[in-house]
């Protein structure tokens, strides 16, 4: 992950975080993941609404696989590109 999104958090920090819901965790996450994929559907073709939209059924279909251990990593850095 983008260490200015989580600096000195790694892996074994955020995933039981984001198990438990820690709202603080998720919302930094959320909204610092968002942009590149903002940009990256913007950049083919689509809306601000269409990125908001694919942005948050990704996001809780990872945030869903994270609850479940479907996904597995063995760094941080993965995370927004999971998303």
């Amino acid at each position: 992950m983008d260490q200015a999104l989580f600096p000195g958090i790694t892996l074994n920090t955020l995933i039981p975080a984001i198990k438990a819901n820690d709202e603080q965790v998720l919302r930094q996450l959320y909204t610092g993941a968002y942009p590149p994929v903002a940009r990256y559907v913007q950049k083919n073709s689509g809306t601000e609404d269409d990125a908001k939209d694919i942005y948050q059924e990704a996001f809780l279909a990872a945030w869903r696989n994270i609850q479940l251990d479907k996904f597995q990593a063995t760094d941080a850095s993965v995370l927004p590109a999971y998303i």
